[in-house]
Order: structure tokens, then sequence, then C-alpha cells
């Protein structure tokens, strides 16, 4: 599956796997507020690359469940990233934190609104200069939500939640904490 997602992940996203242009491809959805489907992306599922682009994707990423149906929830940006995040709280029994993708590293005043259901919203940017722009835009137009930056130990190289979760020594019960609403907020 997508960047080394295992094919139980996937199946639990209820992702779809379809042949495109004779290519084995990942449909991955993305939805509006109320559950219609807006858009599909398609990708490779051995290099994670887009065989199709999407239309103007102006919608979050999350194929496992309702909107406002957590009162704390995740923005991370792309499909493997929530993919990952959702299995490792899945597999750590954290039900009660939602995770949503954004499409690029802009947060549109449509999130703003569709997410307004949610009592906690915290955003965990990726570490290169695309998070940084996302941190920018974050703290302008919803000053409220809260950062939450990967714990990186020194030597550790990558940049986002798919390269952090690959390292057998971080520990994801402390980074669970921190998204956790005990958490104090910064």
């Amino acid at each position: 599956l997508v960047r080394g997602i295992p094919f139980s992940v996937g199946r639990s996203a209820k992702l779809r796997e379809a042949l495109i242009d004779n290519l084995p491809t990942i449909l991955l959805p993305y939805f509006d507020i109320h559950g219609n489907l807006i858009d599909v992306v398609y990708r490779n599922p051995t290099t994670g690359k887009k065989l199709r682009n999407a239309s103007n994707i102006s919608s979050l990423f999350n194929p496992y469940e309702k909107r406002g149906s957590f009162s704390t929830v995740v923005i991370i940006k792309g499909e493997s990233d929530v993919l990952r995040l959702k299995a490792a709280l899945e597999e750590n029994n954290v039900t009660d934190i939602g995770v949503y993708g954004i499409p690029d590293n802009q947060i549109q005043r449509e999130f703003i609104r569709e997410l307004q259901a949610f009592t906690r919203i915290v955003v965990v940017p990726a570490t290169d200069n695309h998070g940084a722009l996302l941190v920018q835009n974050v703290t302008k137009l919803a000053p409220e939500w809260e950062i939450v930056e990967l714990p990186w130990q020194a030597g550790q190289r990558g940049k986002d939640f798919s390269d952090w979760i690959t390292f057998q020594e971080n520990d994801f019960s402390a980074f669970l904490q921190q998204l956790r609403p005990s958490h104090p907020p910064r």
C-alpha cells in the first residue's frame, strides 16, 4: 500500500484498489462535511505517486469516521500520515482522538468552519519548509488551534509522522500524551 502502509490498515480505512489505465491503483477518497464524496486521489501502491491528480481538492481526508464524533482532532498533512497515525492510535486502543488530513500546507477557511464542532484541534506539522508555512498559516487563521511538534531525537532524519514512526526508539505514548486534552496548550 502507499508508503509501506500495511494492507490491513488500508482495508480498515475502506480504501479501494482498482486497475486504472492497466495499473494497480489505490483510491483515496475525499469527503465534504456531510460525508459526500468530493474527489478521489489515485496513487501507485508501490511508489505512492499520484497517477491522476485529483481536481482542486478543498476538503479534508479521512475515510474513517463521521465528522464531529470526537472532542479532539489531529490535523496532519498527507494521506499516508493520516493512515499511519490512525493505525498507531488504534494499536494503542485510542478511540477519543480523530485524525484528518489536509491536501496541502494551507488551512483553508472552509476547514475552520468544518472543524468548529471539535472542542480541541491539534496540528502536527512536518519539520520542513512546508511545515513552517503550515504553522504560519494556522497561527494567522486559527490561533486557538494547538501546534504539537514531533519529538525527534538527536540524529534522526525525516520530515513527517510517517518518517518519525519508523524509528523503533521513538516513544509513541509520550507523543500521545501531547495529543491528549490534559496536555496544556502552547
